[in-house]
């Protein structure tokens, strides 16, 4: 038997059946292994914000140099 959704609103129910894939976070700091959406690619939030600061300081740095 599938889990029930914490209410019993269609929204809930089909959020209950979303695919969910175990992956690894792109967060080159982190690279913790975690189960999540199929379109997930970060653990949390603080590893997104942090691999999109990471992102942002490294081309920063690239335009330096150039």
């Amino acid at each position: 038997m599938p889990a029930k959704a914490a209410t019993d609103s269609l929204g809930a129910q089909l959020a209950m059946l979303r695919k969910r894939d175990k992956k690894r976070c792109q967060n080159p700091e982190c690279n913790a292994k975690f189960e999540g959406l199929a379109i997930t690619r970060y653990c949390s939030d603080e590893c997104r914000f942090r691999a999109m600061y990471l992102r942002r300081t490294a081309k920063a740095q690239q335009e330096a140099i150039q």
